[in-house]
């Protein structure tokens, strides 16, 4: 006997996939620089960062659920965002004035694996149509998982990871939130919490860089 284990999309649809398709961006409100920079951003990601994807559409998987954002799927793009609020803030562009920002990394990872998988069990009531779509935890291995202590009912989360380098010093920023339901973690949703869990992870950033004597 073969069992068709159906999951539902982030959207509520399930549907199969042929050829590619674009998935709605999360719209950040941010204004467009009063000034000419003061500073100069230069993106050294990997082209593969900046691709993205969902990394398995496996229920079973390790890393089902878990989607690294594609530059597409935010707009303005992160740079952009990241850009215009360092030259907002006139202590922080006066003290990267002429200087060069190499950004190295910027990955945002979206993780919907607990939901997802409460989603698909609610639809099955015999043991091995459960056991089918029980699969490993993502471990602190991967990019985008999270312990448990940290997010214990298992909500939708985002992780945000941002290496940069400055006059030679090296910035490590990692932030980790959650949203209450998918609900408000799609990018449809007007309500969603993106743009604020964003904007938390480049004030980490931005303290990093003001506490660093010599920047």
């Amino acid at each position: 006997m073969k069992y068709i284990i159906q999951i539902p999309s982030l959207f509520g649809i399930a549907a199969v996939l042929v050829g590619c398709v674009t998935p709605p961006a999360y719209k950040i409100e941010t204004s467009a620089a009063l000034k000419p920079s003061s500073f100069t951003m230069i993106d050294k990601r990997t082209d593969t960062e900046k691709l993205g994807g969902s990394r398995s559409r496996l229920i079973t998987s390790c890393e089902y659920g878990i989607t690294d954002l594609s530059e597409a799927e935010i707009e303005p793009p992160r740079l952009v965002v990241l850009q215009r609020r360092l030259q907002a803030e006139d202590s922080i562009a006066n003290r990267l004035s002429g200087k060069v920002i190499e950004i190295n990394s910027f990955k945002i990872i979206r993780n919907y694996q607990i939901p997802l998988r409460n989603m698909v069990h609610k639809n099955k009531t015999g043991a091995l149509e459960k056991a089918l779509t029980t699969g490993c935890f993502a471990g602190p291995e991967i990019e985008g998982s999270y312990l448990v202590k940290d997010n214990p009912q298992g909500l939708p989360s985002f992780t945000i990871i941002l290496r940069a380098k400055i006059d030679g010093h090296q910035y490590n920023v990692k932030h980790f939130e959650t949203a209450a339901s998918i609900d408000y973690a799609r990018p449809t949703a007007e309500n969603n919490v993106f743009p604020i869990i964003l904007e938390r992870s480049i004030d980490k950033f931005i303290s990093e860089i003001s506490n660093r004597s010599g920047v």
